[in-house]
Formats: structure tokens, C-alpha cells, sequence
């Protein structure tokens, strides 16, 4: 397929709701010339192997990328946009430059709810600066249609990303921009360039991978290393694969290309393969290139892929003696570290290819489907007692919110740890949450019991009731007559059993009662320290009052005179910071101020300028002291 057309386009999107039609749509405008024009067919490229070293050398200070001169940003606003006019192959004037790497701004058109015009939303370019057509006169976008669900079982569908699949001849598009330097592509040709993407994260690293493999610059010619990561949830939404393909045929020693589709690869222990499962088979060899110079790391797609990235790394740093996070920063200080990530994950197979000045091309949908499909997952935990938890969707990303409301299930309204279901994510005071959850195909989930039956508490699973262990009730509600063997793992103090809590215990006081914990003062179980009538030591807490070191009250409740922390067997390691004795505290000293050698003060600070305790630096009536 020519590279406009076929080129898989998408926007933010919701993970597995996805929506429809394909769409490829082109606008040409006219742009400002950059340095290296005179664009030719795809030449030879030569061949270079990374090299590897096995210490991690100080980074050399380098210009930075942000202070690059020609960069163009922010050429656009929103209150001045540019206006492409969406006719079939008519020109419109304009000029939007960019560079690879950066973005532009849609404003789509009319009005949100409060009445004011919609803002607009900015997507990463997937073109080269040369376009997709090599004419400088095209930008594409990689968009994906939003659609979720709300908790109504509402169709909801993304301003932005619907404008721009819906547009046809005759629509208008008011563009921004460019914006961005974090992102700018290395200049450095001879560069190993380590690209990880997740869904539409690819956009950016479409635009990197054009300019290496399929144009030829006067000034730019790649002989480094491209290696691509890219994630996905099945291989039908591998984004631009026959273009990548392509490309590592024609310059197989300088591009390496990785997919990891989870829900149908595996690693060699049966886990499903995300995209950092898939780094962590070239950790070594991805170490030992993060320690050049001319190493560069962009991050492209779903936030969550980034801590995975750092588990990996962390072990192999540290069989180096170095610490990863810190070496992160220095990455990040010389450029070499580059990330752009996003939290909201909707997915729909929808393309577009967008544009900035006018020939627009609209291609009937690919994939047509009557309902959004559901995304599937495994439930990470979830609490009976607070009724919410957290689902790990199998595509990767952030775990999803999902409260007890929003589960289909023919028993009790809960989850298991471990459990596959199904859901529809719906986005609610910006945050994603998972709705309609089912079982897999979509049948109602059968939650008789907590995990398969078992009537004892599951520890993982936040609880059932303390008398049954079943789920859905507490219990004071539960119907079952008291059990010794109880589903909760706290019991009355008492007597240990569950069902009830020590207040309630009719049994006599037991000094060796079921429960954890016990009267702080005497031991016993069946009450707590403030209604114990002993005044013993020998209590099964550790903590006493701060004066006296006895048990049963505090500090401020003490009846007996001030005493020295240590003399006093005083229960705490904090005392005056004017006299050293406990059971007050600076500002309640009764004693005049001391020095902090005299006397033996207790408190170790005192005031910054005289060295005398009871008073702060600021409240210093002596002289300022050397």
C-alpha cells in the first residue's frame, strides 16, 4: 500500500472498545522549507553493528536538542489556527512546519457542554518532516476513535478523536502547533536509536523510522541502529507492520524489530508477553547499550510500561554496582532518556491518516462491528468488606477501578484474585474504571463463595464475613450460628473466637485468649488498657507513660512527679529539651533555661545561636554569636 493509505492511524484510545471504520484522510499545505531538502528515492544504507563496552562511562555534556536553532514551535495557536478545508485533492494554502518528533493540535469543531468551544487535543505527528508523499506538504496522525461505556450503559464517544474519523469533504480543521522538543529524533546518523511503543505510541517512531529507511537526505544518512519495541493486544492491531517489514529488509543489520502481543505470546514461563516481557529476553544486551554515549531511549504509549522497564533495569545496574534511578536522571540530563506517556487507554481500529493543507483521502471502513467489544483482564484484588478492587487488563497498562455495582454475577457481587473476566472501561472525573464485568464470552460470573468455596477468610482477598467467611454480608448480618473456626482472622480477644468482638464475650476473662493482642497494662484479654483496674508492668504492650514507665495511662495523666527517662524506667525516649526530664515537654518546663552542657539537658538540640536550649534561633535575646 502506498504509505498515506495504508498506514494504520490512530488516537488515544480505549483499550479493547473498540469502534470501527477505518479511515485515511490527507490535507497538503504548503511548508517551510528545511535544511535537508532535495529528497530522492531510498538508497543504499550502509552497515553498523553496535558496540558495546562493559562500564558505564560519565555522560558527556552535549547542546541539548531543545536549544537546536530552526525549530519550529507553536507556529499555531488556538486563538490563530491554521484552517485546512477537507475537499478531495484541492489545494489549500498554509504552512505547517514541523520536525520529526513533534506534535500538533486539533481543535474540533463546536461546543462542549458549558457552552465554550471545545479545546483542543494534541496528537503526535507519523510523518517525517518531508510528509508521507516526500513533498513537505503532509502531516499524518496516528489516531485512534474513542468510545466507551459510561456507568449508565451510555455510548460515549471522544470529541476529537470522532471529529477526525467522521470528517468528509467539505469539513474544516483548525490545526496548532507544532509543539514539542521532547521528542525530537537524534541528528547523530551514526546513533543507536532503542524505540518502545505501546498502541499509538508508534506515531512518533513511524515519522524516525521513514527518515532512516525510506528517504535520502544530502545532509542525513542513517548508518547507526534502530531497534523497535512494540506492544499491542493482538496482532491484529499491529500498527504500520507492513511498512516496518519493509524496512528491515532493506537495511536488516540496522533495524531490529520486536513485537509483543499479549493475549497470544508467552515468554518461556507461560507470562504473557508486554512489551517489557519482551525486553527483559535482550536485558544484557539492552544494558551494556545504555551505557554509550550515543545510545538514545524514546518512550511512546500506555504509562504503566514504564515501571516494568525500571524493574528490569534495576537488577541489571545494580550487578554493576550502580544504582539504576540515579542513572536514569543522568540519561535523562544528556537526552538520552526521552518519554511521552499517557494514561487513558481506549482502543478502537479506526485510521487516519490527517493533514495539514488539503488533499484529503477517506477509504471505506476495514472493520465493521454492531458492538463494542470488551476488554479482558485478571483480577488483581479485591475487598469484600470496602466492595472495590482492581482489574490488570491482559493488554497491559494501568490497573482499572472496579466497584461491586459494575459486576454481572448470579451469586454474591465480588471477585476472586486471579479471576478472568471481561469489562468495558468508562472514564469518570478523569479516571478509567472498568464497568459491565462478566465472565469470559460475556456470562454472568457465579460468586457463590470466595474463591471456590472456601468458607475461611482469603487473606488476599480482603475478607468475608468473620463468622462464615462468605462474602456479601458481615457478621452481625450473617445467619449461620456462631463457629469457632470463623472466616475472619481476627477473633474476639477473649476467647478467640470469631463472630463477635470482646464487649460481647460472655465467657470468663482468659489469659490466654484467642486473639493477637491484649490489655496493655495486665496482659489479660476481653478489655483494653484505659478500663484495666491493675496497675502492673508486665502488660502485653510496649508502651508506657513517658514519666512514670507504667502502663494503663499517658503522660499527661500521670499522677507521680517528673522523673529522669532512665532512673524512672520512664516508657519514652523523648524528654524535655530545657531540663532533660520527661513528662513535659520545652514550653511546660517549670526549670529556668540551661545550657546544653550543663546539667545534663536532655534535649541533644538548642537554639542555633546561642547553644542554649528552651527557645529557636528566631526567638534569641542573646547577640548573634560566631
Amino acid at each position: 500500500m502506498a504509505a498515506a493509505v495504508s498506514a494504520a492511524v490512530s488516537l488515544p484510545s480505549s483499550k479493547s472498545t473498540s469502534l470501527p471504520t477505518r479511515t485515511s484522510i490527507s490535507i497538503n499545505f504548503n511548508k517551510v522549507p528545511f535544511p535537508y531538502r532535495n529528497v530522492r528515492g531510498s538508497g543504499k544504507v550502509s552497515i553498523i553493528r553496535a558496540q558495546v563496552t562493559t562500564e558505564a562511562p560519565a555522560k558527556v555534556e552535549k547542546v541539548s536538542k531543545k536549544m537546536e536553532e530552526g525549530v519550529v514551535v507553536n507556529k499555531f495557536r488556538p486563538k490563530e489556527p491554521y484552517v485546512g478545508r477537507c475537499l478531495l485533492n484541492t489545494k489549500i494554502t498554509g504552512e505547517v512546519p514541523y520536525r520529526e518528533g513533534q506534535s500538533i493540535g486539533v481543535i474540533p469543531d463546536g461546543i462542549d457542554k458549558n457552552g465554550k468551544p471545545h479545546k483542543l487535543r494534541l496528537y503526535s505527528i507519523a510523518s517525517s518532516a518531508l510528509g508521507d508523499f516526500g513533498d513537505s506538504k503532509t502531516v499524518s496522525l496516528c489516531v485512534k476513535r474513542l468510545v466507551y461505556t459510561n456507568d449508565k450503559g451510555e455510548l460515549v464517544k471522544g470529541v476529537c478523536s470522532n471529529f477526525l474519523c467522521d470528517l468528509k469533504p467539505g469539513f474544516e480543521v483548525k490545526i496548532t502547533g507544532p509543539v514539542g522538543k521532547e521528542m525530537l529524533m537524534p541528528k547523530d546518523p551514526n546513533a543507536t536509536v532503542v524505540m518502545l511503543a505501546t498502541g499509538t505510541g508508534i506515531a512518533p517512531f513511524r515519522a524516525f523510522l521513514w527518515k532512516m529507511f525510506f528517504e535520502k537526505h544530502d545532509d542525513y544518512k542513517f548508518n547507526g541502529l534502530a531497534w523497535l519495541f512494540l506492544g499491542v493486544p493482538t496482532s491484529s492491531s499491529l500498527l504500520y507492520k507492513e511498512e516496518f517489514e519493509k524496512m528491515k529488509e532493506k537495511a536488516p543489520e540496522n533495524f531490529r524489530l520486536d513485537f509483543a502481543v499479549s493475549r497470544e505470546q508467552t515468554n518461556e514461563k507461560g507470562e504473557k508477553m508486554y512489551i517489557q516481557t519482551r525486553m527483559a529476553q535482550y536485558a544484557e544486551e539492552l544494558w551494556e547499550l545504555l551505557k554509550k554515549d550515543n545510545t538514545f531511549i524514546y518512550m511512546c504509549g500506555l504509562k504503566g510500561m514504564e515501571k516494568g522497564i525500571d524493574d528490569i533495569m534495576v537488577s541489571l545496574a545494580a550487578k554493576d554496582g550502580i544504582d539504576w534511578m540515579d542513572y536514569k536522571k543522568q540519561l535523562k540530563k544528556s537526552e538520552q532518556w526521552n518519554v511521552e506517556v499517557y494514561y487513558l487507554r481506549y482502543t478502537s481500529t479506526v485510521s487516519l491518516s490527517a493533514i495539514a493543507s488539503v488533499n484529503f483521502f477517506i477509504f471505506e471502513g476495514m472493520y465493521q462491528r454492531e458492538e463494542i467489544p470488551k476488554s479482558r483482564g485478571t483480577v488483581k484484588w479485591f475487598h469484600d468488606h470496602k466492595g472495590y478492587g482492581f482489574i490488570t487488563p491482559d493488554d497491559g497498562g494501568e490497573d482499572l477501578f472496579v466497584h461491586h455495582s459494575s459486576i454481572q454475577s448470579n451469586g454474591f457481587r465480588t471477585l476472586r484474585v486471579g479471576q478472568l473476566v471481561e469489562f468495558h472501561i468508562a472514564l469518570e472525573q478523569e479516571r478509567t474504571k472498568a464497568v459491565h464485568v462478566t465472565g469470559p464470552d460475556g456470562s454472568p460470573l457465579d460468586n457463590k463463595t470466595p474463591n471456590g468455596g472456601n468458607r475461611r477468610r482469603d487473606s488476599n482477598n480482603g475478607g468475608g464475613c468473620y463468622n462464615c467467611g462468605e462474602s456479601g454480608h458481615l457478621a452481625r448480618e450473617c445467619r449461620r450460628p456462631v463457629a469457632s473456626g470463623g472466616g475472619g482472622d481476627r477473633g474476639c480477644f477473649n476467647c478467640g473466637e470469631s463472630g463477635h468482638v470482646a464487649r460481647e464475650c460472655r465467657r470468663p476473662v482468659a489469659s490466654d485468649g484467642g486473639g493477637d493482642g491484649g490489655c496493655y497494662t495486665c496482659g489479660d484479654y476481653g478489655h483494653m488498657a484505659r478500663d484495666c483496674n491493675r496497675s502492673g508492668r508486665g502488660g502485653g504492650g510496649d508502651g508506657g507513660c513517658y514519666n512514670c514507665g507504667d502502663y494503663g495511662h499517658v503522660a499527661r495523666d500521670c499522677n507521680q512527679g517528673r522523673r529522669g527517662g532512665l532512673n524512672g524506667n520512664g516508657g519514652g525516649d523523648v524528654e524535655c529539651y530545657t531540663c532533660g526530664g520527661q513528662g513535659h515537654i520545652a514550653r511546660e518546663c517549670p526549670s529556668g533555661r540551661r545550657k546544653s552542657g550543663g546539667g545534663g539537658g536532655g534535649g541533644g538540640r538548642g537554639c542555633y545561636n546561642c547553644g542554649e536550649q528552651g527557645h529557636f534561633a528566631r526567638e534569641c535575646p542573646n547577640p548573634s554569636a560566631a
